[in-house]
């Protein structure tokens, strides 16, 4: 009798490891397919991700396109020509005005006057110098 009831617990644990075996083999058979599902949703997410940025290109675009159309668009292009404009003429102004002192340095073999830094146009003081840029001494 021991021997039968050694033999029905040896039968009683095999079955129990069979069937811990089935229910590990079920859970890793379940994995699989929710990591394969995993997999086809993160590729169709990824389409959708890529889809979505190329709508948003596009729509930048646009976007781009409306504000070159737009008032303030043409106000800001305007705004910008008239600005690059002016540097230009100042900096024309500059290098010409630079270029005359070198030329009457050169010529005269002086430096010419310089400009009052702050000129007041109230002074009552009689100006020293004429137009045409001689002493009225």
């Amino acid at each position: 009798m021991a021997s039968q009831n050694q033999q029905g617990k040896t039968h009683l644990l095999l079955m129990l490891i069979v069937a811990l075996a089935a229910v590990a083999g079920w859970q890793v058979f379940e994995m699989r397919n929710d990591l394969n599902v995993a997999n086809r949703q993160v590729a169709d997410l990824s389409g959708q991700l890529q889809d979505l940025q190329g709508q948003i290109d596009n729509i930048r675009k646009d976007v781009a396109r409306l504000d070159k159309g737009s008032v303030q668009g043409i106000v800001r292009e305007a705004n910008d020509a008239i600005l690059t404009g002016w540097e230009t003429l100042v900096n024309t102004v500059e290098s010409e005005l630079r270029k005359a002192r070198e030329d009457m340095e050169k010529n005269n073999g002086q430096t010419p006057p310089q400009a009052p830094n702050n000129p007041s146009p109230n002074t009552s003081e009689p100006a020293l110098e004429s137009n045409d840029g001689t002493d009225k001494t």
